[in-house]
Parts: C-alpha cells; sequence; structure tokens
C-alpha cells in the first residue's frame, strides 16, 4: 500500500458521499481509504460504508483526534487528509506520486481540490488566488506526507 486517504468527518452525510465517491474513482489505485467518524450524530458513517470498509469511530472530538487516530492506523508510506466536503480530480493522486517519485528527498507535497458546496466561479477563483498566495509567500500547508514522519515525531 502505498497512499492512505484520510477523511476525517463528523456530521457529514449531507457531503460525504460526493468526496468519497471522488477519492475511489483516482486514476492511480495503490490506494487504501480511510474515514474517521468523530461520533457523529447522523448517518456519516453508514454512507461510508458504502465505499470503504476501513471507517473507524472516534470517540473523542475535534478535527485533531480524528486525524491523529486516521494516522495512526494508516499503512500507507504516504498519508493524506481529506477534507469530506470536497471533491477530488481524478487525477490527483497520479500527480502527487509523479512528484514524490521525482523527488525522492521530498517529504510533504500540496495538492488541489475543489469546496463541495462552491460554484464554479468560487472554485475557480480560490484555486488561482490560493496558488498566488503560495507564489508571493512561499508558504504552504502541505496535505501529503510521508508517514515515516508522523511515527517518528508525533502519534500517541
Amino acid at each position: 500500500m502505498r497512499v492512505s486517504l484520510i477523511v476525517p468527518a463528523y456530521n457529514e452525510e449531507k457531503k460525504i458521499s460526493k468526496t468519497l465517491e471522488s477519492l475511489t474513482k483516482q486514476s492511480y489505485k495503490d490506494f487504501e481509504l480511510l474515514v474517521i467518524d468523530n461520533n457523529s450524530t447522523d448517518k456519516t458513517s453508514e454512507i461510508a460504508h458504502k465505499f470503504t470498509k476501513n471507517v473507524y469511530l472516534e470517540k473523542t472530538k475535534g478535527y485533531i483526534h480524528a486525524a491523529n487516530t486516521g494516522a495512526h492506523k494508516a499503512k500507507g508510506e504516504l498519508i493524506t487528509f481529506c477534507d469530506a466536503d470536497s471533491i477530488y480530480p481524478p487525477d490527483w493522486l497520479t500527480k502527487i506520486i509523479a512528484v514524490f517519485d521525482k523527488n525522492k528527498s521530498a517529504v510533504a507535497v500540496y495538492g488541489t481540490c475543489s469546496t463541495y458546496d462552491a460554484g464554479l466561479i468560487m472554485n475557480f477563483l480560490n484555486y488561482y488566488l490560493y496558488t498566488l498566495f503560495l507564489i508571493i509567500s512561499k508558504l504552504s500547508w502541505p496535505n501529503f506526507w510521508r508517514k515515516s514522519l508522523f511515527s517518528s515525531n508525533c502519534l500517541r
């Protein structure tokens, strides 16, 4: 298993289907999909089970607890935390993996996605304005990490 896609989720029954559908339709196939249900009171977990058997309950509320549980359960060399209300392009993983393959010393890479409830124009502006922000500030919060960073430094 090369990649672990971790989706922390709390009461996302209205949005998580499209997110998980976009993740399961990736052109790159060597990945596991984990959904960490952060003690939802709706059908988030039930919906997630339609897309993956890797659905775990994290009873301690808070994104960081769900993300930590996901990182702990992940088996992939590379891990990422996917928002439960985002849509990921079909070639998203392929592009990210290409960067890691080209740069063997890379420990983190950032990739794009669209927000579920934003329209075409808003997603377009979001993508280009955020890209401009990254260029100007030279600051990025990467969303793909080598799991070894977490395993040796900050997991439980």
